[in-house]
């Protein structure tokens, strides 16, 4: 099976209702928190912390203007020139 091949699968299975049962999102979210757990380190901490307390101002206006491109066509257009939106 190719990789569009399991794409559109994939898609059918959604548009048909697939159902994911309980136990299995439960499993899910384990696996999902347990690589999180693992890639955190106690150095990594601190350097979020320090940044979250000495540039949080810088962090703030980041996320805004973020948003703001996110948010407005004509940035978008500017920094993504082959995307187009009628």
């Amino acid at each position: 099976m190719t990789g569009s091949d399991m794409s559109f699968t994939w898609l059918r299975d959604l548009a048909d209702g697939l159902t994911i049962s309980q136990s299995e999102v439960d499993r899910e979210r384990g696996v999902i928190m347990s690589e999180y757990v693992g890639s955190r380190s106690a150095m990594g901490d601190i350097a979020e912390a320090s940044e979250n307390f000495m540039l949080p101002d810088l962090l703030r206006s980041q996320a805004r203007a973020d948003r703001a491109d996110a948010d407005h066509p004509e940035r978008q257009r500017r920094h993504h020139p082959g995307l187009s939106r009628s």
